[in-house]
């Protein structure tokens, strides 16, 4: 058979796009209910979907050239959980900015660059601005740069002309960040939503692949318009678009990422530890003996202040969370002050219950960890947890963390590993609940 032209791809998808949704439910629904293949196969098709797909597509009278657009067809669904499945991501882009010139408003873009490799490697490239009154009024741009392959860890502050180099050191916190990285960060970047508030509106061909595009819905007073490039052949984004759409129809764009790829190698100069010129170089010989936790989001409202360092999903009933919440006095600050009200983000909350387990100091404040489990008995699932303060005369506090989900042999590792951290001040490791007795616990509630 001759090779299809350009045009036949463009015809046979046009005519795949009209019934998508429906052909791909006929086609999921005709699979039986097996096993996925073994990881050795990933990547072939299988033969009953192959099979099943040649079926549907006969019957549209286009079985040869259809078969030509990669299967099987992923979307949105579950793009957080192949996130987190992943080995590496490298993600590279831009953020824009507008500002005043002398010539007028001008948009300017600053590059972004992230990789993240487990357990322990990642490289990072954020940015902060700070505006005037108007949004358009560009006063100060502060980026850092971090660096860390497990052996040195390097930092960068570009407006301070700062570096800092020392040893790798604290694995524990850097594996936290990698799988923050790509379980939360890279899924909110990427993402920026649920995937119920996407519809599929195109297909594009990019590097040579026909890649489904989806867009965010429009909503209510919201002007802010995301667009998401997937390859359909393993679920994963290829690029995003986020932009601001003003009432004239034009598009502003606030962010792009160009680049995305998932488990392969970094480009070798993010590891390379260069310090540019004109910089101050400060050389850390000696990790810290016993570093301290810190807070992962914290916030505060009058004399209200509340942080978390730490939630682990330790099945589809419970989490294990770390937290702490005080108010200032005149000479002391008053801890746990406050009951917290914790609840599961989605759409609607969902109303959790706090078992406590024990209270432990590090860093300087003190930390407490709770078990939490739905009120509802419904499996927690991968929604982000709320934890809520309110107090009539010092306002309300919310801090937002997302449980963080490991394979079940890393899982029991963490929780010891994260307990032992914050303990590590007192010395005195009595209190550590092993992920056995923490799963019997939620048992017999």
């Amino acid at each position: 058979m001759n090779a299809p032209t350009e045009e036949m791809f463009r015809d046979v998808y046009a005519a795949f796009d009209r019934e998508h949704a429906a052909r791909r439910e006929a086609m999921l629904a005709a699979l039986p209910l097996a096993a996925p293949a073994p990881a050795k196969r990933r990547g072939r098709l299988l033969t009953t979907f192959t099979a099943v797909a040649a079926v549907v597509v006969v019957g549209l009278g286009i079985a040869g050239l259809e078969m030509f657009r990669p299967t099987p067809a992923y979307g949105l669904d579950g793009l957080r959980e192949r996130l987190q499945a992943l080995h590496s991501l490298y993600v590279k882009g831009w953020i824009y900015q507008r500002m005043q010139t002398e010539f007028g408003t001008a948009t300017v873009r600053f590059p972004v660059e992230r990789y993240y490799e487990r357990p322990a490697k990642y490289y990072t490239v954020s940015y902060g601005f700070s505006l005037g009154a108007n949004s358009d009024h560009l006063n100060r741009v502060s980026r850092v740069t971090v660096a860390n392959d497990g052996s040195r860890n390097l930092l960068l502050s570009a407006d301070a002309k700062e570096a800092v180099i020392g040893p790798g050191g604290d694995s524990l916190d850097a594996e936290l960040r990698v799988e923050n990285g790509l379980q939360v960060d890279e899924a909110q970047q990427l993402l920026n939503g649920v995937p119920k508030d996407f519809e599929r509106v195109g297909a594009e061909r990019l590097d040579g692949v026909m890649r489904d595009i989806y867009e965010s819905k429009p909503i209510a007073h919201d002007d802010f318009l995301r667009r998401v490039w997937v390859d359909p052949r393993n679920g994963l984004p290829v690029r995003v678009v986020g932009m601001h759409r003003k009432s004239s129809g034009e598009d502003v764009l606030a962010y792009e990422y160009t680049v995305i790829r998932a488990n392969s190698e970094p480009p070798a100069e993010l590891f390379a530890f260069h310090v540019p010129d004109g910089y101050k170089l400060t050389e850390v010989k000696e990790p810290a003996a016993h570093p301290a936790i810190d807070d992962y989001c914290s916030g505060g409202a009058g004399s209200q202040n509340a942080a978390t360092w730490a939630a682990l999903r330790l099945d589809d009933n419970a989490v294990l969370l770390c937290w702490s919440q005080w108010n200032d006095a005149k000479e002391q600050k008053a801890w746990f002050h406050d009951e917290p009200q914790i609840v599961l983000q989605a759409g609607k909350d969902r109303a959790c219950t706090e078992h406590r387990l024990y209270e432990t100091t590090s860093g300087g404040l003190r930390w407490r960890w709770s078990l939490v489990t739905p009120n509802d008995k419904k499996p927690v699932g991968s929604e982000s947890m709320a934890v809520k303060f309110s107090d009539p005369k010092g306002g309300s506090v919310t801090l937002s963390i997302m449980p963080l989900a490991f394979a079940e042999g890393r899982l029991a590792d963490m929780v010891d590993r994260v307990q032992r951290r914050s303990l590590e001040e007192g010395g005195d490791f009595s209190e550590l609940k092993p992920l056995v007795k923490l799963r019997d616990a939620v048992g017999k509630e």
